[in-house]
């Protein structure tokens, strides 16, 4: 069901006032452009495979986060990684759920089987009975062995029903795609799995599917397309202006006889922004800014 955009500037500032009261964060400029692609996608229903490809910690979550309580219904979060989206459940309920009723976030690894049930149960109706629109947000994080397995089957039934999905305009977003691409054919099957149990199956409403990592190449893309039966048409890589501001230090240590003391005298010297060697012909000491 799809629905006219809000204009590009009214979109800004809804952007921007959302994450300022949902996370008391003023969002980066790519931030706003990605959250408003995937917006306008959703509200015109167009077909959009988009890949994000920022630095780890650089704010990828913040935009699914945002958009998902933007464009309200169900954000099916797809993580191999549990530790990750055990904690990214745990802020958002300890942020927004306190203080935001309409918003609900829920780790389904940590869930009983009746308890998934009983959800799959409830999100069949959260459409409004007058309106026929989604009045809340809902974010499920959820592993790749639990969407294909037996516990995921209450879920997956529900979101995959035509009739119930069209009402809760269903987002899907894998992360830490790098790691499907180069593990999805050996020993992780479940990565396998998610193009027949669930790529393949996904009614026409659920139009925007977001994948995102901090370690892609073109091959690695390309990898995951087949993977999982899709096609790319809508990329955001870092620019380089971003990534110069993301400076790392590389410290390279080679044999050397120098005194242990004057190699800590090399160290406190580098970790006080330092680059500089004692003066000993015997250093092979390097450090450089990337």
């Amino acid at each position: 069901m799809s629905s006219n955009p809000p204009s590009p500037n009214n979109l800004n500032t809804q952007i921007i006032t959302t994450t300022q009261r949902l996370f008391h964060l003023r969002p980066h400029e790519w931030q706003i452009g990605i959250i408003q692609d995937l917006v306008q996608s959703h509200c015109s229903n167009n077909k959009t495979n988009m890949l994000v490809v920022r630095p780890t910690s650089g704010g990828k979550s913040l935009v699914n986060q945002v958009a998902g309580y933007v464009m309200k219904g169900i954000t099916l979060f797809i993580s191999p990684l549990l530790a990750l989206a055990s904690d990214q459940t745990r802020k958002l309920q300890n942020v927004v759920m306190t203080t935001h009723s309409d918003y609900v976030s829920l780790h389904l690894d940590d869930m009983e089987l009746s308890s998934i049930q009983e959800l799959a149960n409830n999100l069949s109706t959260m459409n409004d009975s007058q309106t026929s629109q989604c009045t809340e947000s809902v974010i499920l994080f959820t592993s790749p062995q639990l969407l294909t397995g037996s516990k995921g089957i209450p879920i997956m039934n529900i979101l995959l029903d035509t009739n119930k999905s069209a009402l809760l305009h269903m987002r899907i977003v894998m992360d830490e795609v790098h790691i499907a691409s180069q593990f999805g054919s050996t020993f992780r099957s479940e990565f396998k799995l998610l193009k027949r149990k669930l790529y393949s199956r996904l009614p026409h409403c659920c139009s925007v599917n977001v994948f995102m990592t901090g370690t892609c190449t073109e091959n690695i893309m390309r990898n995951f397309e087949n993977l999982f039966g899709v096609k790319i048409n809508h990329t955001h890589w870092p620019t380089h202006e971003e990534m110069r501001h993301r400076r790392s230090v590389r410290i390279k240590l080679r044999y050397t006889s120098m005194p242990m003391n004057e190699i800590k005298k090399v160290i406190n010297a580098t970790m006080k922004g330092s680059c500089a060697s004692p003066s000993t012909k015997r250093s092979t000491f390097d450090c450089e800014f990337a």
